[in-house]
């Protein structure tokens, strides 16, 4: 887990569990994933004495409308009880990467392109629509099951279509055949399988610098721009460059196509990422100067540790003061701190 006030949960706190699920009606795709981290801390639990209890974490994820949440599950022998988690922006981008990818490993296609394939292998009738759903929404639905599997915002291609004729078509392929969505009306294909799904989520994260300032951005707006994908929402997260295992995330924020940056163009998504950092400098720096306050005083601790196992705590007081020249009070304040953790230690290790 990162060292924010979040807690974020990173990629090697997680494992998807054998095989992704799909279901009979595929409306989600249910991961369930192994913890790696410390369940009593995240989620404000006292497990770590409890023998034979366990925590689970179990993803829905619709990739086709974008729906998605996060259970965590306290199991026993004899007992599952199911609680809401609700992730960060940052936690939920990675827990898609990381069904993504244990789709692409099980099935060789996206999320979205497996989720597509089944629901229309098992519907007893295709019939396809293109329809508005709000004033910036528009859909593709098959109206047998009213299973909704594409959907975009005024910028995309939809608009352009609603009431015509929609229709799912197939082609031979080496994996036996990939898929289109095509209006027939304009003799147009609206969108198709994805030709590289290695590549879809190979851009879901990229990092842009500022100054002394590393952003993670989600997702990768170039390869994304490359790809002809281009993002209409980006998430980015603040971090020191010498972070370079981004364990200290300094902060965070959104941004949107036609608020924070006009066009989805490289030069564009950058100017809106320069203009949120610059209106938010003061704080990041102080972010930063607290993160460096907090190293300090971790590596002074554990130089005072490692002086401890060396020469023991008799002569600390001196040993602080003549090889780390600490004044008298400083030296004071530290072998007390000191002396108090190992007693603290040895009561807890008597009870």
């Amino acid at each position: 887990m990162k060292n924010d006030i979040y807690l974020t949960l990173e990629k090697s706190d997680l494992k998807i569990q054998e095989e992704l699920d799909f279901g009979e009606v595929p409306y989600f795709v249910d991961a369930c994933i192994e913890t790696f981290f410390d369940v009593d801390k995240k989620f404000g639990l006292n497990l770590k004495d409890s023998d034979g209890v366990w925590v689970n974490l179990y993803a829905k994820y619709n990739p086709c409308d974008n729906q998605f949440r996060v259970d965590y599950v306290v199991s026993s022998s004899d007992s599952n009880v199911w609680r809401v988690y609700q992730p960060t922006q940052a936690e939920i981008n990675m827990i898609q990467t990381l069904i993504e990818e244990a789709c692409i490993k099980q099935t060789g296609h996206t999320c979205k392109d497996e989720f597509i394939r089944r629901a229309m292998e098992e519907a007893d009738e295709i019939n396809l629509v293109c329809e508005k759903v709000s004033e910036t929404e528009y859909q593709i639905r098959n109206t047998w099951d009213d299973l909704v599997i594409h959907t975009e915002d005024e910028t995309g291609k939809l608009k352009d279509h609603v009431g015509h004729k929609i229709e799912y078509a197939k082609y031979e392929a080496e994996d036996g055949y990939s898929f289109s969505v095509e209006c027939m009306d304009c003799n147009e294909v609206l969108f198709a399988q994805t030709d590289d799904p290695q590549e879809e989520v190979a851009y879901a994260e990229g990092v842009y610098d500022y100054g002394e300032y590393r952003i993670v951005v989600s997702p990768d707006y170039k390869k994304a721009i490359d790809a002809r994908d281009a993002p209409e929402e980006i998430y980015c997260e603040v971090f020191v460059k010498t972070d370079v295992e981004y364990k200290n995330g300094l902060g965070e924020f959104n941004m949107m196509l036609g608020y924070e940056y006009d066009d989805t163009t490289v030069e564009s998504i950058e100017e809106g990422i320069n203009k949120l950092m610059d209106e938010s400098i003061s704080f990041y720096e102080l972010q930063r100067r607290e993160a460096e306050f907090d190293r300090a005083n971790e590596l002074l601790a554990r130089s005072v540790s490692y002086i401890t196992e060396l020469s023991g705590t008799e002569n600390l007081r001196e040993t602080l003061i003549e090889k780390l020249g600490m004044t008298e009070a400083e030296a004071d304040n530290m072998a007390q701190e000191f002396e108090m953790d190992i007693e603290t230690e040895q009561g807890m290790t008597l009870g």
